[in-house]
């Protein structure tokens, strides 16, 4: 490997969840400004014995959402990644914190084995730290903030509250260099979240997967209340990104500094001044072992005939270059121009101002304090959850009087129009219901299979049968009430999968039956008479790996969008044919850009009919552009958590919703309507002072602040006209 100068280096980039390019694009423009070229393989995420030579450094990324079945290192790349380390090389392993799916990910064992084997005094863990007090403001997690280390290269005014995400914890010995920590207030106490360690002439960053894709999309964004923190934490990540390649070069010194991150925070980690980096903690619970020499990771099917050593022809991958980051540009497309105004006006001149809540209750004294507190409350935009599937339910809480309830919320909603004088609807109900129906027998359908071979109870979402079954008559009934009641403009799926082992659909799936004999239907053009005959006699554990090695993870996942689109065109269709005029909206966590939503939201929308998309991103202008490049038009909320922001900050946190997307949703305005009492509803999504006074200041606030919100509101909109 040569290192003379930096216009010479070369990044390669994997990713075990398979992340399209966009979502790792923001993070390597760090290096492009450092003068190094980047590269992201995709669809062939394995280190081979030719990109030794070919790179100078390797960024392994384990985190794109923690939902996702990742890949493994393999124990001959464990040895030849430790031999890249010590020739000179460095090493990026971005790392993954628990999720319920997977508590103890292997390729933490494998990272860990990786760092034994180099002798780096390094451990890490899976944990996802809490922190209840230096927490963002605004999301239902405890997600910690993080800090540099006062006096390091890298620290600037500023870098004390970092905005980067969820983060597992490091163990660290002297020799170490330590870049981030969280803070004393974190379970567990203060603790390194991103550290460096040499082995030979090369270096290993360890570093949280979140945090390292923190300044692209596919993550989560920080919350309404952290817009200001957002620049800090780029900034901070170019600045370690200039240290790493400032180390290789040899133009920044090698200046471990130990433990000096204890001494700035006050606090010691658990296993500081252990014999072992690698004890149990009772403070931290059970931490991940290293793997033994007896026991190295085994992924890679043995019935598959893998390229150890160079890539084969069908490996995909590309340069990458930056175009710059437009994340915090207004975003006016051309498309809006061409939207029905009858339709969609209300959005342009307006933007959303809206709120989720339940509709199903016996309550009518409820329903009438909901419907007044929208009118009220000036919000344009109801997201009342009917949750229809009930209707046809055969479980002990059958949805018998679930239209009963709806009546009488429509016709009070029925009421506010007919007092507009222009006929327009003061609140427009959205009404809610989900995907997949979590009352259907589950071992009657087809299941989505992931490409660790994991099976998932999850319907496979290219699965026209289950939508025809399950999906599509609730929309037709929910279509056909609308029809009798103008206070109707929409219907609004949830996405999120509850009740499923996957909330959401990765780009590591589906594997499974449905999903591969389709492909293998539709791939007569371009599959071989030989790939077609491997291809069926293969196992399901094996289909990734095949598809891998013939190069054919690209087309096939294309070939899985198609039919997603198709699904969504359906949809839409069924909706339409009954209602035209209804506006159609999903509600998902985050943006998702895997192969379905992509298909699935492209196939629902159109220029002339784009759909809403409420979500707890709060940066959405780069991803609707991006998805706009994919033929798919939203109109983007973002989640304004009640249960999270005092009452000063409702002016704040809702002008920053219009000015960073098309307007906000509350939740839970469920809560402002109950008589004083949580009822079942979660803590965290509830307002401050949930009690009978604590609910009149929240939406006399919100009344008061409204009023300011949709004066700004005009404001911007005749602005734009001009």
């Amino acid at each position: 490997m040569s290192w003379e100068g930096r216009m010479n280096n070369k990044l390669l980039t994997l990713c075990y969840t398979l992340a399209e390019k966009e979502v790792v694009r923001p993070v390597l423009a760090y290096f492009t400004q450092q003068e190094y070229r980047t590269f992201y393989r995709r669809y062939y995420p394995r280190v081979v014995a030719s990109d030794i030579d070919e790179y100078q450094a390797i960024a392994i990324i384990n985190a794109a959402n923690w939902q996702a079945a990742r890949y493994t290192l393999t124990e001959e790349e464990i040895k030849r990644l430790a031999e890249f380390v010590r020739a000179g090389g460095l090493l990026i392993l971005a790392t993954s914190t628990a999720s319920d799916l997977y508590p103890q990910h292997r390729n933490t064992f494998a990272f860990n084995e990786l760092l034994q084997r180099l002798g780096i005094q390094m451990t890490i863990f899976d944990n996802s730290i809490q922190d209840s007090q230096n927490t963002y403001a605004g999301t239902i997690r405890q997600m910690p903030y993080q800090q540099s280390v006062p006096g390091h290269w890298i620290h600037r005014e500023g870098y004390e509250k970092l905005t980067l995400g969820p983060t597992n914890s490091l163990a660290v010995k002297r020799g170490v260099d330590v870049l981030l920590s969280t803070y004393p207030t974190a379970a567990g106490g203060a603790m390194p979240t991103a550290a460096i360690g040499k082995a030979g002439n090369g270096y290993l960053l360890a570093i949280n997967g979140e945090a390292y894709l923190s300044m692209g999309i596919g993550v989560i964004s920080p919350p309404l209340l952290e817009t200001k923190r957002l620049a800090k934490a780029r900034e901070c990540m170019g600045r370690i990104t200039a240290y790493l390649c400032g180390l290789q070069t040899g133009e920044i010194p090698w200046h471990p500094n130990g433990l000096r991150w204890e001494e700035a925070n006050g606090q010691k980690h658990p296993d500081s001044h252990s014999d072992s980096v690698n004890e149990l903690s009772a403070e931290t619970g059970k931490w991940i072992q290293p793997l033994s020499d007896e026991s190295q990771p085994q992924c890679v099917p043995q019935s598959v005939q893998v390229s150890e050593n160079h890539l084969p022809p069908s490996a995909l991958f590309g340069n990458i270059t930056q175009s710059g980051d437009s994340s915090f540009q207004s975003y006016h497309p051309a498309w809006r121009n061409e939207v029905d105004d009858a339709i969609y006006g209300w959005i342009q001149r307006e933007k959303i101002r809206g709120g989720w809540c339940y509709i199903s209750t016996g309550e009518r004294a409820y329903r009438k304090r909901l419907t007044q507190m929208a009118k009220d409350g000036k919000l344009n935009l109801l997201w009342g959850v009917v949750n229809s599937h009930l209707e046809f339910s055969n479980t002990p809480h059958p949805g018998a009087n679930l239209f009963q309830f709806a009546e009488e919320i429509a016709e009070d909603l029925d009421a506010l129009f007919e007092e507009n004088s222009t006929h327009t609807p003061r609140v427009g109900w959205f009404m809610g219901f989900q995907f997949p129906n979590m009352l259907v027998d589950r071992s009657t359908h087809s299941h989505t299979q992931q490409l660790d071979g994991v099976i998932r109870e999850n319907p496979s979402p290219v699965d026209l049968g289950y939508w025809e079954e399950h999906i599509f008559p609730h929309a037709r009934r929910l279509a056909t009430f609308s029809l009798k009641h103008p206070c109707v403009r929409g219907l609004l799926m949830d996405l999120e999968m509850y009740g499923f082992p996957l909330w959401f659909y990765p780009d590591t799936c589906d594997f499974g039956d449905t999903a591969f004999d389709y492909f293998l239907c539709q791939g007569a053009p371009f599959l071989s008479a030989e790939q077609r005959k491997s291809a069926k006699s293969l196992t399901s554990t094996f289909r990734f790996e095949w598809l891998m090695e013939e190069g054919l993870l690209e087309r096939y996942f294309k070939v899985l969008c198609k039919r997603a689109e198709e699904i969504g065109r359906r949809l839409k269709r069924e909706i339409h044919q009954i209602n035209p005029k209804l506006i159609i909206g999903f509600y998902l966590l985050n943006i998702e850009r895997s192969w379905f939503y992509r298909g699935f939201l492209r196939g629902i929308s159109s220029r002339q009919r784009p759909v809403i998309f409420l979500s707890f991103n709060m940066e959405s202008h780069r991803n609707l552009r991006l998805l706009e490049q994919d033929d798919i038009y939203l109109y983007h909320a973002s989640a304004a958590l009640m249960g999270k922001f005092p009452l000063s900050a409702y002016e704040k946190v809702l002008n920053d919703a219009m000015i960073n997307g098309d307007g906000y949703w509350l939740n839970r305005i469920t809560s402002l309507v109950t008589e004083g009492t949580t009822g079942d509803f979660s803590l965290v999504e509830s307002p401050f002072e949930l009690n009978a006074t604590g609910q009149i200041r929240h939406f006399e606030t919100l009344k008061e602040k409204q009023n300011v919100i949709e004066r700004i509101g005009k404001i911007n909109h005749e602005h734009q006209k001009k």
